[in-house]
């Protein structure tokens, strides 16, 4: 009986001690596994990939004489020229016809020159004997009255002295020698009266002529406005000549039209047996001026974007080889907005003074933009999204138990700065550099779940 208990105890305690093992193996299995990290000081990288179509930095226009009748075309679009190479031909028969015409239209041109000087001379002569015309004819009637008035005066003073003197004449004898002494006075004054009268009338007279002279005079001072016949005809002159010099320098070219640098040639803007226009007639890219593109970036892009940022253009070269080029720079950012709803984009040129890339082609742009170091960076992993801006990180704290001490995760609210593809800056007043961070867990955890750092 006594080992029949025995016995049964063992098998209890063995059954205990199995089912203990059990029970402990299970708890371990349910605990998490978690791999941790703690925060570090990191630069983060914005790199920005997208494509675009190279263009020439600069175009140059190619002007012919306007109205000239093509008749052979000696390139095409992306063709490359050099200086003095032909682009195309004017028919010579046409050219030189407008080269007689000018020259016609220039002897012409002399000739009514010629005659618009000489009769601006004839209307100055002109101007000038009127003028002094009507100086002579106002100094012969200053001189005139000049004259009339000195022999007026001396009559009126003739005049005066004999009625004075024969006032002073006493009659002799009697009523009638009286009589005709009174008579004589009365005529003497009647001759000094017509006298005085006759000279203000003189007075008046010359007054009135020579004012009329003298609006005479006065006007005739007044000129004319120079004409420009003749310089607006020289003008016509000199545009003429400088149409017949540029037909002259064509036709000594043979008709032929060429590119006055090196390039590529854009569009041809003319057609065989049409005529050349007024504006351009092709256009060249400048090979020496290097490329741009133009890229579009969205807001959120366009933010880590500067003047300073790292550029790398990769395409097919100009002879079908793959080719990287780093001489790039952004030239400028501006931004784009179709309408007062619609989302902000923004418009960046990038300019290289390498011709590797010739235009036309499709390359891909990569942009790097490094931000400042910051203290406190995670990786994303980490990072749990709580709602609108809202994120939050696990962290692990040690717990007291009855089997001994345990890590539990506790969630932390953390403000994010600034992230990349990788890591996440965080504020550091939200989160110590000093805490360990579950990065991995095999197990989904939540606030308070016992976790185990893997080995």
């Amino acid at each position: 009986m006594r080992n029949k208990v025995i016995r049964a105890g063992v098998i209890f305690l063995v059954i205990a001690a199995l089912c203990t093992v059990i029970s402990r193996g299970l708890y371990v299995a349910s605990i998490a596994n978690v791999t941790l990290q703690t925060p570090r000081m990191y630069t983060l990288n914005h790199d920005i990939e997208m494509y675009g179509i190279v263009e020439q930095s600069r175009e140059f226009v190619v002007l012919a004489q306007a109205n000239q009748i093509v008749t052979d075309i000696y390139v095409k679009t992306g063709q490359e020229v050099k200086v003095g190479d032909p682009l195309f031909a004017v028919d010579m028969e046409y050219l030189g016809q407008q080269i007689d015409s000018l020259e016609n239209e220039i002897a012409q041109l002399e000739y009514q020159i010629r005659d618009a000087k000489n009769q601006e001379a004839d209307r100055r002569n002109q101007e000038a004997l009127a003028q002094k015309q009507a100086k002579e004819n106002y100094d012969r009637t200053a001189a005139k009255w000049e004259k009339q008035l000195a022999k007026d005066a001396k009559a009126v003073e003739d005049a005066r002295r004999a009625y004075e003197e024969s006032l002073k004449k006493k009659p002799e004898n009697g009523d009638e020698q009286a009589g005709e002494a009174q008579a004589e006075q009365d005529q003497l004054l009647a001759a000094l009266k017509e006298a005085e009268a006759q000279y203000e009338a003189s007075v008046s007279q010359k007054e009135d002529e020579l004012f009329t002279a003298g609006q005479n005079l006065e006007s005739s001072k007044v000129t004319g406005a120079d004409s420009t016949s003749e310089e607006q005809l020289q003008l016509q002159k000199e545009q003429t000549e400088k149409n017949l010099s540029q037909l002259t320098e064509l036709a000594d070219r043979e008709g032929k039209i060429v590119s006055s640098a090196a390039g590529m040639v854009s569009e041809i803007l003319v057609r065989t047996g049409e005529f050349t226009p007024s504006t351009a007639s092709a256009l060249v890219a400048d090979m020496s001026s290097g490329i741009k593109l133009t890229v579009t970036l969205g807001a959120d892009e366009a933010k880590y974007v500067g003047q300073d940022s790292g550029v790398t253009i990769r395409g097919k070269d100009r002879e079908g080889k793959e080719a990287v080029l780093t001489n790039v720079e952004i030239r400028s950012i501006k931004e784009k907005k179709e309408s007062e709803d619609s989302l902000s984009s923004f418009e960046a040129v990038i300019t290289s003074p390498e011709t590797v890339f010739a235009p036309g082609t499709n390359v891909s742009v990569e942009i790097r933009n490094q931000s400042a170091e910051y203290d406190t960076c995670i990786p994303l992993q980490a990072l749990h999204e709580e709602g609108a801006d809202r994120y939050a990180v696990y962290i692990t704290e040690e717990k007291d138990t009855m089997i001994g001490k345990e890590l539990v995760a506790r969630k932390v609210m953390v403000k994010v700065i600034d992230q990349d593809a990788e890591f996440a800056a965080v504020d550091s007043d939200t989160l110590s550099s000093q805490q360990n961070i579950i990065y991995t867990s095999d197990k989904t955890i939540e606030d308070g779940t016992t976790v185990r750092e893997k080995d």
